[in-house]
Order: C-alpha cells, then structure tokens, then sequence
C-alpha cells in the first residue's frame, strides 16, 4: 500500500536528475501574451535560480517592449493621418465659406463670421496640438523604445 510514497517512488533516483519546472506568462502589448516553460537542475544554487528566472523575466520585459514598440508605431501614424485630416478639413471648410461669402454677394476682403471663425479655429487648434505635442510625444516614445529594445539584443 504505501509502494507509492515519495521515498520509495525516489528511491535510487539521483537528486542531479531531478528539475525544477518554471513557467513565465507575460503580457505582450495589448492583444499577445507569451508563455515559457523552463527547467533548470534541483541542485542550482539559488543565487544562480534567481539569476537564470532574472534573465527570462528580461525575455519577456524586451518582448512586452516590442508589442508596446507596435502599438505605438501605430499610434503614431493614426495621429499623422489625423493631422492631414485636420488641414484638409479646415482647407475645405475655409474655402466653403469663402464660396458661400462669393455667392451671397458680400464685397471686400473675405472674413468669416464669429461662429464660422470658431469652426475654422478649433481644426486649427487640434492640427496645432497634434503637430506640437502628440506626434513628437509618439516619436519619443518610438525613439526610446527602439533604443531600450535594442540594448537587450
């Protein structure tokens, strides 16, 4: 009855065969995760365990980089294609408002009204921000991520 007991289920089995499993999930960017299973002998010193699970934690750290590295890159050209957007838009809607001034037979210089000037000025404001801020923000962030992933290589 008791053939099963850890001591005789080990017995003449040398501790230098034995192994210890670990398992790493991590996150990779929003949508991907990755998973390793590793082993290393029974017999490591635990210094040593501590550095080799150090060393699969930087895998999976350089590899969450990456996914957050995609993510940003495309965060980037969302807010590119934003900004020509903007410009695009707020050209159209100028030169609307300049064909209705036209047709409508006002003379002189062309000059939006108050509340056409607040439309015209809120694209101008966002396509402001976009240029200033966030797009040179996302190139930072590509900038540093780029560089931090390839000091991992």
């Amino acid at each position: 009855m008791d053939a099963k007991t850890p001591e005789k289920l080990l017995k003449g089995v040398d501790v230098s065969d034995l192994a210890i499993g670990i398992s790493v999930q991590a996150q990779i960017g929003a949508n991907r995760h990755i998973s390793m299973t590793l082993g290393c002998p029974m017999s490591m010193p635990l210094k040593d365990l501590h550095a080799f699970v150090d060393k699969i934690m930087a895998v999976a750290d350089r590899q969450n980089e990456k996914g957050i590295l995609e993510q940003t890159k495309l965060a980037l050209e969302g807010a590119r294609k934003n900004l020509q957007t903007q410009i695009d838009q707020r050209g159209d809607l100028e030169g609307k408002y300049h064909l209705e001034w036209v047709v409508s037979g006002r003379k002189g210089d062309f000059r939006p009204s108050a509340s056409q000037q607040a439309q015209l000025d809120n694209y101008s404001v966002t396509a402001k921000n976009l240029k200033e801020v966030v797009i040179p923000k996302f190139q930072r962030d590509v900038e540093e991520l780029e560089a931090k992933i390839a000091q991992g290589v």
